[in-house]
């Protein structure tokens, strides 16, 4: 009798153990399938961050470079009708005498002039006196004229009993070709070539000091 008590005793404690090892064994297995279920996936939010900073990198480079393109165009030269002339008072010094040429931009576009002017002078009847101006020897800068501006050239012609052969008389206007223009200016103004030739410089910007 106490033998089978001991063995039923034996066989419920195998039986526990049993149990307990189950209890367990299910246990760790619902928690690891917690933790997979709760892990979240990285690779697909990484891959759509990339692609959205590359698009928006290379849209931005692309405005700029559209932005910053600029066009620049050339300035035309003055052409005669863009132009008003005028003379200046003659001035005389060592001998000599100079009268500036104002030529006057008129227009509403900036233009440029270069080089040397043709000049005549006339009588009170619109005939030439003598041969055209010679020209000077000096720098010739190209002079850009914004609308209102002002260049200049300057005459020069020798004082009476300095220069030989006497003097003509003197003018009532003076003609101005403005360069590589074949149309011409007048305005009024009295200039006395002494010597049967003057000369022009090359036109400057500014009204001439002289």
């Amino acid at each position: 009798m106490r033998a089978r008590q001991m063995g039923v005793a034996v066989a419920m404690g195998a039986l526990a153990v049993s149990l307990a090892a189950a209890c367990s064994s299910g246990s760790k297995s619902a928690s690891e399938g917690t933790t997979a279920t709760n892990t979240p996936p990285t690779s697909t939010t990484t891959s759509t961050t990339s692609t959205t900073s590359t698009t928006s990198t290379a849209s931005s480079t692309s405005g700029t470079g559209g932005s910053t393109s600029t066009t620049s165009a050339s300035t035309s030269r003055c052409h005669t009708s863009q132009l008003a002339a005028a003379v200046g008072q003659a001035q005389g010094a060592a001998g000599s005498t100079y009268v500036a040429l104002t030529l006057t931009n008129k227009s509403s576009t900036a233009c440029t002039l270069h080089g040397y002017p043709g000049v005549s002078l006339l009588d009170a009847s619109g005939h030439q006196i003598g041969a055209p101006a010679t020209r000077a020897a000096g720098p010739s800068p190209t002079i850009p004229l914004a609308p209102g501006a002002v260049a200049s050239t300057t005459v020069h012609t020798l004082n009476a009993g300095v220069a030989p052969g006497g003097c003509r008389a003197p003018s009532s206007s003076v003609k101005i070709y403005p360069p590589d223009e074949l149309d011409s200016l007048t305005a009024p103004g009295s200039i006395t070539i002494c010597g049967n030739t003057f000369s022009v410089t090359p036109i400057v910007a500014g009204a001439s000091g002289v």
